[in-house]
C-alpha cells in the first residue's frame, strides 16, 4: 500500500525487465535528459526504506515552522464582541491550520512524519455550574521542536497557558505585550525547553484584537510580522499612530530589559538565556468549512 502511494506521489514506475544485465537506451537519450531534466524520480519505491525514510526526514528538516494559535472559540447564537458569559474563560478552539502534507502522503510518509508530528490539544471544558461541557478528542498536528505557538489574549491567562503547554517540550512561544507584562516573574521556569518569546501587538485587527472572539465557522490565518533591530525607525514607517509607536517602544524597553530579562536570569546557569523578538500580530478571516465543536446545552445543541 505505502509503494502504491510513495508511486502515486513521485511517478509511476514503469521498468520492463531485459533479457540483458546491461540497458538499453535510445541513441538520443544522454542529449534528451541533458535537454529536459526530469520531473519526477520513478524509481523511489525501489530505493530501501532506510534511505526512503531518510530522504522523507530531509524534506521535512527544511519546513518552516508554522504559528499554532490557541483562539477564544466564541459560540455560533453570539454576535461578535459579546462576552461569553460563563464560557468566556473556558471554551477554547485549538488550532485553525491544516495537517502537514507529509502525514496525508502515504503510510510509510505518515510513519515518518510521526517522527517530528504528533496529535494534541484534545478539548474538555465546561462551564462554572457543571450545566454545558465542550469536548473533542486530539486533532492538531504538532511538532513540539518547531511550532510557534500562539495563545490569544486576554482570557488566555497564565494558568491556561501552563495547562496546554507546560508538561510538553515546547521551544517558541508569541505573547502579546499584556500578557507578558502581566505574568509572574518566574513563568518561563515552568518551561525547561523555552528557547524563544516572540512579543507582538495585534495592531491590524479593525475590531480591537482585546475585544474580539474568533467564529470557528471561519478559516482564521495569523500571520507574525518581525520587527527589525532598529525598531524605532521601522515604526515610524509603518504605524502612522504615535500612541502606538509609543506603545512599542516602551515595551522594548520595559518588557526586553526588565521583565524578561528577570524572568530569563531566574534559570542561572541552568540553560542560555531565552530570544526575544518583536512583531506585529496580522490577523485575517475568511469562510471555511472547518468543522467546529458542538456544545450541549441544557438538552440543545449549539454548533
Amino acid at each position: 500500500m505505502a509503494d502504491d502511494a510513495n508511486a502515486t506521489m513521485f511517478g509511476s514506475s514503469k521498468l520492463v525487465p531485459s533479457s540483458s544485465t546491461r540497458h538499453k537506451f535510445p541513441r538520443d537519450a544522454a542529449r534528451t535528459s541533458a535537454s529536459y531534466p526530469a520531473s519526477t524520480f520513478e524509481c523511489f519505491s525501489r530505493l530501501p526504506e532506510e534511505l526512503r525514510m531518510m530522504i522523507w526526514d530531509a524534506a521535512m528538516a527544511s519546513r518552516e515552522p508554522r504559528i499554532v494559535d490557541l483562539c477564544q472559540f466564541r459560540p455560533k447564537h453570539l454576535r461578535e464582541n459579546t462576552t461569553c458569559s460563563t464560557f468566556e474563560r473556558t471554551l477554547f478552539s485549538y488550532g485553525t491550520l491544516s495537517k502537514p502534507a507529509i502525514v496525508d502522503v502515504s503510510r510509510e510518509a505518515r510513519r515518518a512524519g510521526q517522527h517530528h508530528y504528533c496529535l494534541e490539544f484534545g478539548a474538555k471544558h465546561s462551564d462554572s455550574k457543571g450545566l454545558s461541557t465542550i469536548e473533542g478528542p486530539p486533532f492538531v498536528w504538532v511538532d513540539w521542536s518547531r511550532d510557534i505557538f500562539l495563545p490569544t489574549p486576554p482570557y488566555y491567562n497564565e494558568n491556561a497557558l501552563l495547562r496546554d503547554l507546560c508538561h510538553k517540550e515546547t521551544r517558541r512561544i508569541a505573547l502579546s505585550i499584556s500578557m507578558v507584562a502581566t505574568f509572574s516573574p518566574t513563568f518561563v521556569e515552568y518551561y525547561p525547553c523555552l528557547s524563544e518569546i516572540i512579543v507582538y501587538e495585534g495592531l491590524f485587527n479593525p475590531y480591537g484584537f482585546h475585544a474580539q472572539y474568533f467564529d470557528p465557522a471561519r478559516s482564521t490565518h495569523f500571520e507574525l510580522i518581525p520587527l527589525s533591530e532598529n525598531l524605532e525607525d521601522e515604526l515610524a514607517a509603518s504605524v502612522t499612530d504615535s500612541e502606538t509607536r509609543r506603545r512599542y517602544l516602551g515595551a522594548r524597553q520595559d518588557i526586553m530589559y526588565q521583565n524578561l530579562k528577570r524572568k530569563t536570569m531566574s534559570q542561572g546557569s541552568k540553560r542560555e538565556a531565552i530570544q526575544v523578538s518583536f512583531a506585529h500580530l496580522r490577523i485575517t478571516e475568511k469562510h471555511s468549512s472547518r468543522t467546529a465543536f458542538t456544545i450541549q446545552a441544557k438538552g440543545d445543541s449549539v454548533t
